[in-house]
């Protein structure tokens, strides 16, 4: 396992909401418009889409949803009014199978009482808090990074984290894999996306398109083979926890935290992705993270 390198921290500049679309309306409610979004980003834009058999939710920045017409708005297209600013850490695809990376960057925020929702992806993770949290999240992680020894590796021992609220665990897919390709290679591939965004047989799917990366978790069959695509060699599988929070809003407790935490002392690594409802770990296929996260939360 390599350790990850030159791991930095930056504060985004977008002012972010959810947005959240039924599946079944999924054909009226993501037109042209939201393939734009996906396709044809602006520089600044941030875009990331989660699908599952249920829901289809997008992170997107504020000027992005201006765009969408207002005939969309409300009746098929539902924007959380909580506005999200984003940290970004550059750590490397290195970190995507470091036990203990989401834990000992989340921990600190939980010890302080700053809730907040975690977005993996490729080369970067992505911290989000409420706006009124930022600065305080930011100068938190500021200081921790500063200790660059307890991120890596195993992480230090730490008290028991608990929960304030009772969650549900399903597994949602048993064969996905990790992508990267550069925005601009976009157009060469848009074959390959546009086919697992039209898949009817699509349960499980995330976009993730910020500044100069995309990220992508797709089925495992659906990979197509090319030297601009960066796949990671490992095999996971998807875990879906909801606890029937809108963005997990629990002031007692972190469920990122509790979830890396859980994992960690088992040495699981895990790929995290929150949405406005529920959030998903992925972890390898090999593992048995459901069943530890399933006795961890009954002795909660």
């Amino acid at each position: 396992m390599t350790e990850p390198q030159g791991v930095t921290i930056e504060k985004m500049g977008q002012l972010l909401q959810f947005v959240t679309v039924e599946k079944e309306l999924f054909d009226i409610a993501i037109p042209r418009f939201m393939l734009d979004f996906l396709f044809y980003p602006s520089n600044d834009s941030f875009c990331s889409y989660t699908e599952t058999e249920d829901e289809i939710s997008m992170l997107l920045d504020v000027e992005s949803i201006r765009k969408i017409p207002h005939i969309y708005l409300n009746d098929l297209i539902d924007v959380s009014p909580t506005i999200y600013r984003a940290i970004r850490i550059h750590e490397g695809p290195e970190a995507i199978d470091q036990c203990g990376w989401v834990e000992n960057i989340s921990y600190p925020l939980h010890q302080i009482g700053i809730g907040i929702m975690y977005l993996s992806c490729y080369s970067y993770d992505f911290i989000l808090c409420k706006d009124e949290n930022f600065e305080d999240a930011f100068n938190i992680l500021l200081m921790h990074l500063a200790e660059t020894d307890i991120l890596f590796g195993k992480s230090p021992e730490k008290a028991n984290i608990t929960l304030g609220c009772a969650f549900s665990l399903n597994t949602v897919s048993e064969k996905v894999r990790l992508l990267q390709l550069n925005r601009d290679d976009i157009p060469e591939f848009s074959n390959f996306i546009m086919s697992i965004f039209l898949s009817d047989q699509r349960c499980f799917f995330n976009y993730t398109s910020v500044q100069s990366e995309v990220t992508i978790v797709c089925d495992l069959d659906r990979i197509v083979q090319s030297e601009e695509l960066s796949v990671h060699p490992l095999n996971w599988s998807g875990i879906q926890i909801s606890a029937g929070l809108t963005g997990f809003d629990c002031s007692s407790s972190d469920v990122v935290s509790f979830v890396s935490h859980t994992l960690s002392k088992n040495d699981i690594p895990l790929y995290y992705l929150s949405t406005v409802h529920e959030d998903f770990v992925l972890v390898p296929t090999t593992s048995n993270a459901l069943e530890t996260l399933e006795t961890a939360s009954k002795k909660d």
